[in-house]
């Protein structure tokens, strides 16, 4: 086993995307006149030196999550604007090769990305602007402010996840990964967050009135 200090290091290292050898590959958040853009490094540990693979940064936040995933020597990636009131997140695309960077697809909604191949992506957010409390209980637990979609970025077709089973289980663990050759998915059935199960004991909810088996039946 390598250990490498990387206490010193002078880019904030948020997640390694990719460690294969002696490289591993990292993004990194930089202001530039007051844009935030981001940077994707190629960091070698033999000789210390950093390549930095698209020299033109890609517009963001200042803070912000995002899922990164390599396909066939590219990376694929999200980024989010905010302006006023409105959010704006997009798919891109960096090439491993010579930095070239392609936007794929903008939605105009803030949204998680998860990319399950190179033509499809699940997104999910939260629409609490449904009801004037913003905060009903039961529509949690139900999902009514959840929803998901499944994008084709080929195609620039979106279709609705009607599902609550994976509209709910995206909340933690929604993870793509291939067994001989075939794509599977692993998600969590654990829909409630710690605070919502404290509000279903106040409100003296029944667990078994909402879900059957871990789930409810539709």
């Amino acid at each position: 086993m390598n250990l490498i200090d990387l206490r010193n290091f002078e880019y904030e290292l948020n997640k390694i995307i990719l460690f294969e050898n002696s490289e591993f590959i990292f993004s990194n958040t930089e202001c530039e006149d007051g844009v935030f853009k981001r940077y994707f490094y190629k960091y070698d540990m033999n000789n210390k030196h950093i390549n930095k693979i698209n020299k033109i940064g890609i517009d963001t936040c200042e803070t912000a999550c995002y899922n990164d995933c390599i396909f066939n020597n590219y990376i694929y990636t999200n980024s989010y604007k905010v302006q006023g009131d409105e959010a704006e997140t997009s798919i891109y695309k960096v090439s491993l090769i010579n930095g070239e960077i392609d936007r794929l697809y903008t939605i105009h909604k803030e949204v998680s990305v998860i990319f399950l191949s190179e033509r499809y992506v699940v997104l999910r957010g939260t629409n609490f602007e449904i009801d004037e409390e913003h905060s009903d209980i039961y529509k949690d637990i139900y999902g009514e402010y959840d929803y998901a979609i499944l994008c084709d970025l080929t195609d620039k077709k979106e279709y609705e996840i009607r599902d609550k089973r994976i509209i709910l289980g995206i909340r933690d663990y929604f993870i793509p990964y291939i067994v001989k050759g075939r794509r599977y998915i692993v998600f969590e059935e654990a829909y409630m967050e710690d605070w919502e199960l404290e509000e279903m004991f106040i409100q003296e909810i029944n667990k078994e009135n909402i879900y059957r088996n871990g789930y409810r039946k539709y």
